[in-house]
């Protein structure tokens, strides 16, 4: 894959920059080895949007003239619009006319005229522009274009009769406007911010009503930002709208303010500032990355479906597009008054949730449960209502060049063991295999002295779905994909709290309620530890002592105990280990 590199163009933070100044790293070469995606140069073509091979050889062979004879893309998809309106015998209609008026600028390309295009794809137009932008143009404006069999899903209950409004506030090329049923194309309608989608959209509108005369109500503009159109063209000319849906662009943006989404995620601004346009009763549908239901800084879009209409549905995908690596559901929402149930599909099997289980955690988690797993949980948070609030926290040691930085050997007397996330187990560490000479200046990251050298501390793995969590005495430094916590919980020693966090019970509820990817500091603070009595405190701490000597019998001790303690039943318990052995989806 080729690369170009430009340190004003890609996305990595000031304090980012500033630290590999300061520790006189090359800043491209870091870009490079990041395989930073905003700068690529790849293209490809969207494969799930062809509906045979035919399609791929013919999108193939055009990208590949359009790049040797050094083509205008917009103009190659004027001239291909053209053909297939003359095709359709266009040319006497007044919005062949208006097209014309509008893109008449651009250049016609004689060579492409004549050319047969595929007529049995829903969006070839879409298909070949998707083809010939740069993944790295994608990523930065989040022009995935979504395929037909997941748009058709979320709009097939849209009931479009009787002149029923639909908007797409970032409609690309229209997938969604295409896939309506019984619609009226003076009742559609879309925006978006690219000038060439915006062509697209219309005449892909002209093409699917081919039967009407009428100008497409596409605009480009922004969204987010431009309210003028939206007051002129939208609200005040048609008013609010039945339906809405819409794939919009995914991941952080510094540039919009809003009192309600605070995480700065794209996707969730455009989700609410979508609600303000739907009729009450109407229904809106938006694909969104699958953080979005558990990851804790989208809490703010959370607690808006749960309490700003009623939250109808969520979809899980499995299957992934081109390009697109992160997972995604959708989110049905309507304009109605919250409702105390909602369907949640996953891997083709559907099911009604009660939504209060989604008030279980801080963060409004969307994590479904069947009546087991919502017994096991009442049980475990019942007898909990203390945390590690109140505890210490750091972060691992980032070093800002590990190549240059750390050691495979102690050849100096300067140099100290530092241990990764890797030699981190259950109770115990593994023997280090990295040697560092600790001088702070020449870290990119460092906490405080005292909280590394402490006398007694807990360090665990940063990445995982399961809690591992490891007790050092030795005042022993730790690099980045490992943390560290000095617990403080009533009349719990700091080697009873080790018990907890590596029992079963508490791996089970880590999923359970988080399932995620990463242990965060926010969400074991969130953890419920017990009270327990001084006898209780002494007999796991005494436990401990025996596993940290080698007796590893003793953690189904500890695990036996847990059971006894929070009355968990044979199945019960069986249940919490097929969980966290991967047994049960």
């Amino acid at each position: 894959m080729t690369m170009i590199v430009n340190e004003s163009n890609c996305r990595i933070s000031a304090a980012t920059r500033r630290n590999w100044r300061k520790l006189q790293v090359g800043v491209e070469d870091k870009l490079k080895s990041r395989a930073n995606k905003t700068a690529s140069q790849k293209k490809f073509i969207p494969i799930e949007r062809c509906s045979d091979s035919k399609t791929e050889d013919f999108i193939e062979s055009l990208i590949d003239r359009i790049t040797e004879r050094n083509w205008d893309i917009a103009s190659v998809l004027f001239t291909l619009i053209l053909n297939m309106f003359h095709n359709l015998g266009f040319e006497k209609k007044e919005s062949y006319r208006n097209f014309l008026s509008v893109y008449g600028h651009l250049t016609i390309i004689r060579d492409l005229l004549q050319m047969h295009v595929p007529d049995q794809e829903y969006d070839i137009l879409g298909t070949i522009y998707q083809s010939y932008i740069t993944e790295g143009e994608k990523n930065i404006r989040g022009a995935y274009y979504t395929p037909q069999g997941i748009v058709k899903d979320m709009v097939k209950d849209f009931d479009m009769s009787g002149n029923k409004s639909f908007f797409d506030p970032c409609c690309g090329s229209g997938a969604f406007l295409l896939s309506l049923q019984n619609a009226t194309p003076s009742a559609i309608y879309g925006v978006d911010t690219d000038p060439i989608a915006v062509m697209l959209a219309k005449a892909n509108l002209m093409i699917r009503y081919k039967a009407y005369d009428f100008i497409p109500n596409i605009y480009e503009a922004d969204f987010l930002q431009d309210s003028d159109i939206f007051q002129k063209n939208l609200l005040d000319t048609f008013g609010k709208f039945d339906f809405i849906a819409s794939n919009p662009p995914w991941g952080a943006s510094a540039s919009i303010v809003s009192n309600i989404i605070i995480s700065k995620e794209t996707a969730s601004y455009f989700f609410v500032k979508a609600c303000s346009f739907l009729k009450k009763g109407g229904k809106i549908h938006f694909l969104m990355p699958v953080s979005i239901l558990n990851v804790r800084i989208h809490k703010d879009i959370r607690q808006y479906l749960l309490t700003k209409g009623r939250l109808e549905q969520i979809v899980i995908y499995d299957q992934l597009f081109s390009g697109v690596t992160t997972s995604y559901a959708s989110i049905l929402f309507s304009n109605n008054a919250p409702s105390e149930a909602m369907i949640y599909v996953c891997r083709d099997r559907s099911k009604t949730v009660d939504v209060k289980d989604f008030y279980q955690t801080e963060s409004y988690n969307f994590t479904v449960w069947n009546s087991i797993d919502a017994e096991i949980i009442r049980k475990i948070k019942s007898n909990g209502n203390l945390t590690l609030s109140s505890s210490q926290w750091a972060l691992g040691i980032v070093t800002g060049d590990n190549k240059r930085k750390l050691h495979q050997e102690k050849t100096t007397e300067e140099l100290e063991p530092i241990y990764t996330g890797k030699e981190i187990q259950a109770y115990r560490l593994r023997p280090a295999k990295y040697y560092i000479s600790f001088d702070r200046n020449q870290l990119q990251q460092v906490a405080k002295d005292e909280l590394y050298r402490a006398p007694e501390k807990l360090v665990y793995k940063f990445i995982g779905r399961k809690l591992t969590f490891a007790y050092d005495n030795t005042g022993a430094l730790f690099l980045n994909s490992a943390n560290i916590l000095i617990p403080s919980i009533k009349r719990m020693s700091i080697k009873t709290v080790l018990a907890f966090l590596n029992s079963s019970v508490f791996q089970y509820l880590y999923i359970q309620l988080f399932n995620e990817v990463k242990i965060l500091k926010n969400n074991l603070m969130e953890m419920p530890f017990p009270e327990i009595t001084l006898v209780q405190d002494t007999m796991l701490s005494n436990y401990v002592d025996q596993i940290l000597a080698g007796e590893s019998d003793k953690k189904e001790v500890v695990d036996k105990w847990m059971q006894d303690f929070y009355g968990l039943t044979e199945d019960e318990f069986n249940h919490i280990k097929s969980i966290i052995n991967g047994k049960i989806a």
